[in-house]
């Protein structure tokens, strides 16, 4: 029986002591990038009774609880060394900490990669930058800089094999094909 008193009073001290810590060592800066909610009113601006008081005083609680940042962190920390996930739904876990950001796996993999009248169209408008620029006495440099997944690659995520060197040198061939016709240089030695 008393390990079972032990174990209630140590459930109820850490979901209290947030709350109760408000008051000695409340939240006073934010670690994200935006305001720290304030505390609200009862009455609303046109002096009636605040309709929102509660959801105002939630949001209040959740951004200023005792110990809110040391516990973000903290959690951050036991996902990523533990399960070796990020706490954040838009950030996938790479290896030795690298951090990414979910939308472009779909790049990095080759699942959203461009069809054949993209990459014409794609070259189509590459050849009309290029005939404007070097219209007006200027030279044309196309430079398109990695994203983080292809550069970083030996530190992404181990399970996943990113879209084949082949494959891009095809498509990058396939768009300088289109455009020499209209140009004297080719786009396809910029691209690669």
């Amino acid at each position: 029986m008393k390990k079972y008193v032990i174990f209630i009073t140590a459930c109820l001290v850490a979901c209290l002591l947030p709350f109760a810590g408000m008051a000695v060592r409340p939240t006073t800066a934010s670690t994200e990038n935006k305001a720290l909610p304030t505390f609200p009113g009862l009455k609303a601006k046109d002096g009636h009774w605040n309709q929102d008081f509660f959801q105002e005083l939630e949001q209040y609680f959740n951004g200023r609880f005792a110990f809110r940042n040391e516990l973000v962190y903290l959690d951050a920390k036991i996902q990523g060394s533990l399960f070796h996930v990020s706490n954040v739904d838009s950030v996938t876990y790479g290896k030795d900490g690298w951090l990414y950001y979910s939308s472009t796996l779909g790049d990095y993999l080759g699942h959203s990669r461009m069809d054949g009248r993209q990459i014409y169209s794609l070259a189509h408008n590459l050849s009309l930058a290029q005939q404007y620029v070097e219209g007006q006495g200027a030279g044309f440099v196309l430079a398109i800089p990695p994203n983080k997944n292809t550069a970083m690659f030996a530190a992404f995520v181990v399970p996943f094999n990113n879209i084949r060197n082949s494959e891009l040198y095809q498509a990058a061939a396939n768009a300088a094909g289109m455009t020499a016709s209209h140009s004297s240089s080719s786009v396809g030695s910029t691209l690669l």
